[in-house]
């Protein structure tokens, strides 16, 4: 792999490179460490977060002139995360494993980090779908793609990892109709295979599928999650597809993952363009499903709900506690 990260259970990953990890770690220990009387230098796998050594930071290679990240298969002292399960199915590991996996993560690490994180960027989650598709999904919509990936506990599959959140919540969600909702400006070849795959179909003024002449199903989903490694480098995709009553596809679209447009997101989003009334009634979902103290711990787990939201609403969803989580989210 050519990614890495400082931390287990952290979202952001960067392009292994001599200089920027330098400055990143400031050479300084568990990164730097001296094993069997050699400098090795270590990060964390962003798929399985587990331990990996950078190989060729700083000695040439025969084989290649770019450093690269190899597991270490064992736990790393000063790296208090390792977890053998999440180690075997890791997609860098599974390079040849070209649909992901069937098999489900226990009720821990990833698993409730994955949810932790769900929760308190339950808006930016959302964005990303809206911006994908090209769909402007109201909150119901949101919410009941919430509901659906909880029942399939959508968090617990090995190929769910914390570099990939918002697609793999798209795709272990359930098709849904998508009528009554806005097709967003500039879609304008999604909006054409609308208008001729379902023939009474109709938008209004403002963009939304509307009413037409006849009775019409419109609906939409996510399938065909596929992943690929192209020179160690790991590329993940799914189908985003709107279909008719029929279920014949009017539309479809390759969506392949934008790991690090996600963890921008969350770590420079503009707070004016939260939606905290969203998270709100997230957390009431998670409340009803959870219940409301492992829900707190959740969030707990993933430091807060950030600064960027009204301390008004932090102390409202989180009453008798501290509101207040990482401010630089």
């Amino acid at each position: 792999m050519h990614v890495y990260k400082l931390q287990a259970q952290t979202v952001d990953e960067k392009e292994i490179e001599r200089t920027a990890f330098e400055r990143d770690t400031r050479k300084l220990e568990p990164w730097y460490q001296v094993t069997d009387d050699k400098q090795r230098e270590y990060a964390v796998c962003p798929a399985c977060d587990n331990p990996i050594r950078l190989v060729g930071l700083y000695e040439e290679l025969p084989h290649t002139d770019r450093p690269y990240g190899r597991h270490t298969g064992k736990p790393v002292t000063g790296f208090d995360y390792f977890n053998a399960d999440n180690f075997e199915w890791c997609p860098y590991v599974r390079k040849n494993q070209s649909k992901g996996s069937s098999r489900k993560r226990g009720m821990e690490g990833i698993s409730l980090k994955i949810l932790g994180i769900v929760l308190t960027q339950f808006d930016r989650v959302i964005y990303i779908i809206r911006k994908e598709t090209g769909i402007w999904i109201s909150p119901q919509i949101a919410l009941a793609m919430l509901e659906n990936w909880i029942e399939a506990e959508g968090y617990r599959f090995h190929d769910a990892t914390l570099r990939n959140i918002p697609w793999m919540f798209a795709y272990r969600s359930k098709g849904l109709s998508i009528f009554g909702q806005k097709i967003s400006k500039g879609q304008d070849e999604l909006r054409q295979a609308i208008i001729e795959g379902i023939p009474h179909a109709r938008f209004d003024e403002n963009g939304r599928i509307t009413k037409g002449d006849q009775f019409y199903e419109v609906t939409w989903c996510f399938v065909d999650y596929r992943r690929k490694t192209e020179d160690d480098s790991l590329i993940e995709m799914v189908e985003f597809e709107v279909c008719d009553g029929d279920r014949n596809v009017v539309f479809a679209k390759t969506i392949t993952f934008d790991p690090r447009y996600f963890a921008n997101l969350i770590n420079y989003s503009n707070p004016d363009k939260r939606e905290p009334h969203l998270i709100a009634k997230a957390k009431e979902v998670y409340d009803r499903k959870f219940g409301a103290d492992f829900t707190r711990s959740l969030v707990n787990l993933v430091g807060g709900f950030d600064a960027t939201l009204p301390e008004s609403i932090r102390a409202e969803m989180m009453p008798g506690g501290s509101p207040t989580g990482s401010s630089g989210q």
